[in-house]
């Protein structure tokens, strides 16, 4: 999932593991008496699923697909009530052969488990890559197209966006491929994928984790495919995806700064560290951290930045709408500012300090602060890793309203007044609480 808040920055988790492991699995081609293939995906709309065996037949290794089925979406099919062809066939049918070498170099990578992703094993031309996304960007002019290519113009650029792309997930899709090593004596080894990511690494080999791209390309070579995910054949189209998301937006926003308004650049990097900007309709999308204010504070939101009250009224704010109530405080902001990659962030558009929130419960939000003037309401979000996003209100008479947060924790809160027992999703709750911690009210 991409966060909004959460784009402008990027954390990889370094650690320090084997490049490989010696001994994880020991059998030669004697002893097995087939392999046997899975191969599938659910997607909305549809679904596939083939099976296949490979075994020994007349001193040859020979694959026969056994099972075939498939639902999906046919928009050249004339009648509109079957627009979905279906399919699933038991037909025994010969795919290929297989030399005994391939089975033999597939044996030998399952003794020596690569328990870590290697961006260099992919073997990714750089060059061949550019061209490849250079054709997906026809529209784009040379000067665009050159800063787009700076971004994964070096292997150390490129194996940073490989090793980003591993950690990218999306939902409706539920891609498996899977084989199942049947020895002579009926043990069986299993080795399969169920990763979403171009490549769907890692495998899982009878429990362990590898990285090890020669397992894609003996199952690809098994069943006689070559157009699949395993094959990374979508991967040039995810690397643009990835730095128009990442990087381009961003760099392309700023050289329109730098041609049409320097000195409003000049105005804004006095002020304020850009950390990303994206051109939206006629204005700017921005992320700032202001310089006046402890780097933990961000602000977001919109700007016109040739409107020089926009940019004057967003410098008071940071400077001394937030100084201030960074000076105030409160016990999640002092918290905040003693954890590890947490960060504060506040909305401003076109100046003027955001004062919507948003709640599933947002009727009874709403009521409970009906007393208050709207335009007194500070709402603001806490910010501390992939699973800890908090939403508050801060009230004009110095209290607080917790109105979500993820899993069992909030920032700064003590246990006592989070529900420890519920996890997987946000919360969204009504909880008010005073300057130093302590529960005030809740409402269901």
């Amino acid at each position: 999932m991409r966060y909004f808040f959460a784009c402008f920055t990027l954390y990889l988790l370094s650690i320090s593991v084997p490049t490989q492991s010696y001994a994880q699995i020991s059998l030669t081609i004697n002893d097995i008496a087939k392999i046997h293939f899975i191969d599938g995906a659910g997607y909305l709309g549809g679904y596939y699923r083939n099976e296949y065996d490979l075994l020994p037949e007349n001193g040859q290794w020979k694959t026969y697909q056994t099972h075939e089925s498939y639902s999906r979406y046919n928009r050249h099919r004339g009648n509109p009530k079957d627009l979905f062809e279906k399919k699933d066939s038991s037909e025994y049918k010969f795919i290929r052969n297989l030399p005994a070498d391939s089975i033999d170099l597939f044996l030998k990578t399952l003794r020596v488990i690569k328990p870590k992703f290697d961006p260099a094993a992919l073997h990714i031309s750089i060059p061949q890559l550019t061209v490849q996304v250079d054709t997906q960007l026809k529209s784009m002019d040379k000067k665009h197209l050159q800063i787009f290519n700076s971004f994964f113009d070096t292997p150390a650029k490129l194996y940073h966006l490989l090793d980003t792309l591993q950690y990218d997930v999306w939902t409706d899709d539920s891609p498996y491929s899977v084989m199942e090593i049947i020895r002579k004596n009926r043990d069986t080894i299993k080795v399969y994928t169920t990763r979403q990511v171009d490549y769907m690494l890692p495998w899982t080999v009878n429990g362990v984790s590898s990285y090890d791209i020669n397992i894609n390309h003996f199952f690809m070579a098994a069943i006689g495919v070559s157009d699949h995910r395993m094959s990374g054949r979508s991967i040039s189209y995810h690397i643009r995806e990835w730095v128009d998301f990442l990087y381009a937006r961003n760099a392309f926003e700023r050289l329109r700064w730098q041609e049409t308004a320097p000195q409003t650049l000049i105005y804004i990097e006095k002020h304020f560290v850009i950390v990303n900007v994206n051109q939206w309709n006629d204005y700017t999308s921005f992320t700032f951290q202001p310089k006046a204010l402890n780097k933990r504070i961000i602000i977001g939101g919109t700007l016109n930045f040739n409107d020089q009250d926009e940019l004057a009224r967003l410098t008071r704010f940071a400077e001394d709408t937030l100084k201030q109530f960074m000076k105030n405080g409160g016990f999640m902001i002092d918290s905040c500012m003693h954890k590890n990659g947490c960060t504060i962030h506040f909305a401003n558009n076109h100046g003027h300090s955001l004062h919507d929130y948003f709640s599933i419960n947002q009727n009874s939000v709403d009521t409970y602060l009906s007393k208050y003037d709207r335009k007194q309401l500070v709402p603001f979000s806490i910010f501390a890793g992939e699973r800890i996003e908090d939403n508050w209100v801060a009230l004009p008479d110095g209290n607080f309203l917790l109105i979500a947060y993820l899993d069992h924790y909030a920032v700064g809160v003590s246990p006592q007044y989070i529900d420890q027992t519920r996890t997987g999703q946000r919360w969204f709750v009504l909880k008010l609480f005073s300057g130093d911690g302590k529960l005030i009210e809740e409402k269901n």
